[in-house]
């Protein structure tokens, strides 16, 4: 049977004095014997499964949980005889961890998951269909006074070139003032040439930094021109 009685006894002596601990197995009962000093006896029985061997406390730790569970409900009635009808098994094996969302340390398969909600939805939905910027360089040349030009460069960063040596040699292939500009608000950062230098640029440019003409554009009456458009 998989019904074990285990007997727990302390002495009667309460002059608080203790052996130690005794603990005697024998076949189908194990005797415990512990020196408290109190006077008390107490008798646990305790059932074992016929699946895994252990206590059906523990069935649902187990990889053969289901069996244990299957082996539980056939012998319910010799094992937990207080179980009478189907709501009382329910409960029992809802006690026992064998009835749930998990059963051998394992979730149930099937389970819905949950979806997003919609702010989600469209922010993944923007995520997917917004394209990749290309790198590019832009030339623009800016009128300053009526009679003063400045060429603005922007975009080489893109292509790894870093920004404050190429103003340097910009100012000393064009032999005129150049320096690099922190963006600010949010805007790139860019170099200011002292001059008009929107045609000789790209060239340059293509030869210095390898940049792709394709890659090169100008502003033309206020809009983005590719070189190839001029």
């Amino acid at each position: 049977s998989p019904r074990l009685r285990l007997r727990a006894a302390w002495p009667m002596s309460n002059s608080g004095d203790s052996d130690g601990e005794r603990v005697d197995t024998g076949k189908g009962a194990a005797q415990a014997t512990v020196g408290t000093g109190t006077g008390t006896t107490r008798v646990v029985n305790v059932s074992y499964c016929t699946i895994c061997g252990g206590p059906y406390e523990y069935c649902a730790w187990d990889p053969r949980a289901e069996e244990c569970k299957a082996a539980l409900k056939e012998n319910v009635e010799n094992v937990f005889p207080d179980v009478k009808d189907e709501a009382g098994l329910l409960e029992l094996l809802e006690r026992l961890g064998l009835e749930g969302n998990a059963v051998g340390g394992k979730k149930k398969k099937g389970g819905s998951q949950p979806k997003p909600d919609a702010d989600g939805a469209a922010e993944a939905a923007g995520k997917k269909g917004k394209k990749k910027e290309v790198p590019s360089v832009l030339i623009e040349l800016n009128n300053r006074n009526k009679k003063k030009f400045v060429t603005v460069v922007k975009g080489l960063e893109s292509f790894g070139v870093d920004l404050a040596p190429a103003a340097k040699v910009f100012g000393k292939k064009f032999a005129c003032g150049a320096a690099l500009q922190k963006g600010k608000n949010g805007l790139p950062d860019q170099i200011e040439i002292q001059g008009n230098y929107r045609d000789e640029l790209p060239g340059f440019i293509q030869d210095k930094y390898q940049v792709s003409m394709d890659s090169i554009y100008v502003m033309e009456d206020g809009k983005k021109v590719s070189l190839s458009e001029l």
